[in-house]
């Protein structure tokens, strides 16, 4: 393909190729060649709610994710378990041990159980460790193998100062709901989420949402978490002159004043910030310098992509 490019480089429309693979930390840690600066790296996630349109139902979401193949199944409960359960064990064979990425599975394994349970919280590495009977920096290298395999990512402590940022606590979130309800083992046809699962649930999913159409955007964005002990904001949104925003998740559908609290807390300290929470109040309203937003507008909103 370098070569059939090369030959066509003084034409104004050659070859186009498209290659697609899987192993990410394969080829991050091997170096692909990126074709002499001429090929474009794209990353693909399960649906975003703008993919799926009018077919996007936000229960279903919560409930077993987005990945395409899942959602071949969703009205087929059974079946979508088992596919579910076949993608977790699919990625544990054919990622981690046919690449030995890592050489003792069974505490991944455990791992991956216990990564789950944490998912969207601030990881405690020495928790971690003391569980699986492992140290802290094995502990830390299994959250680094998720992220280059595209399995999850860090959602960073907000700070101004990039290093004061990187020796803060970061939260983790796995890639999709649905991924993360199998590995939890909680299953999608279990009960019904309870409403504290929902919640959960939701605003692992509108972070989501949030990385992947940065990506697919190419936006210029950086993501964070923040948290005092007495104000926990969901996410911190930075982009190149443009106001930060301090954005809280709400799956309720009336966002009142005690939904607020937080974000009132900080306005004290943080008086140039935009203040926004994201809920499933169709009501959009501004409240004491606060923007309440249907989560599906605010989104659109931030992301720059028309209602």
């Amino acid at each position: 393909m370098h070569y059939e490019i090369e030959q066509d480089r003084s034409k104004k429309s050659g070859p186009h190729f498209v290659l697609s693979g899987s192993s990410a930390r394969k080829l991050k840690r091997d170096g692909a060649n990126l074709l002499a600066g001429r090929a474009f790296v794209h990353h693909l996630f399960p649906f975003t709610h703008i993919e799926l349109g009018s077919e996007f139902n936000l229960d279903d979401a919560l409930y077993c994710g987005t990945i395409p193949a899942i959602l071949h199944f969703k009205d087929d409960k059974e079946s979508m378990q088992a596919a579910l359960e076949a993608y977790v064990e699919t990625y544990l064979k054919e990622e981690i041990i046919a690449e030995q990425v890592v050489r003792n599975v069974q505490p991944f394994r455990k791992f991956l159980n216990l990564s789950a349970q944490a998912n969207g919280t601030i990881i405690n590495f020495s928790k971690f460790a003391e569980d699986l009977r492992v140290d802290d920096k094995t502990v830390k290298t299994y959250f680094d193998i998720l992220e280059d395999t595209l399995i999850g990512f860090y959602l960073p402590a907000y700070d101004k100062s990039l290093r004061k940022q990187q020796s803060k606590s970061a939260k983790f979130y796995l890639f999709d709901p649905g991924v993360k309800r199998t590995l939890d083992q909680n299953l999608p046809s279990a009960a019904p989420l309870s409403s504290q699962e929902f919640g959960l649930a939701f605003e692992h999913f509108v972070v989501c949402e949030f990385v992947r159409l940065k990506s697919y955007l190419r936006l210029k964005m950086a993501f964070s978490h923040y948290n005092t002990g007495n104000s926990e904001i969901d996410l911190v949104i930075q982009s190149p002159g443009n106001t930060d925003i301090f954005v809280e998740i709400k799956s309720t559908e009336k966002v009142t004043e005690a939904h607020l609290t937080h974000l009132h807390n900080l306005k004290k300290d943080f008086p140039d910030f935009r203040y926004m929470c994201l809920s499933r109040d169709p009501l959009s309203r501004s409240e004491n310098g606060i923007d309440v937003i249907f989560w599906v507008e605010g989104l659109r909103e931030l992301m720059g992509i028309p209602v």
